[in-house]
């Protein structure tokens, strides 16, 4: 289990993650430490390839990173 705060810059509190994740009331957010997800950012695709999408760690992290905006509430 992968636990980190809302505005920690991983993966799984970016808008462009595309994994499993849960919010916490108290601004947490959780997911499973070795479950990849899709990462939806056009800053990671090349400008010829416009459907593949990579695969990353919930917390891995790159300069692309928005908060995700159900972890901003």
């Amino acid at each position: 289990m992968l636990v980190v705060n809302k505005n920690e810059r991983a993966c799984c509190t970016c808008n462009h993650w595309m994994g499993m994740r849960v919010v916490e009331e108290k601004g947490y957010v959780y997911s499973l430490e070795n479950l990849e997800g899709t990462c939806k950012s056009m800053h990671h695709l090349d400008t010829q390839i416009t459907i593949e999408h990579p695969v990353t760690l919930p917390n891995a992290s790159c300069t692309a990173w928005e908060i995700w905006p159900e972890s901003a509430a």
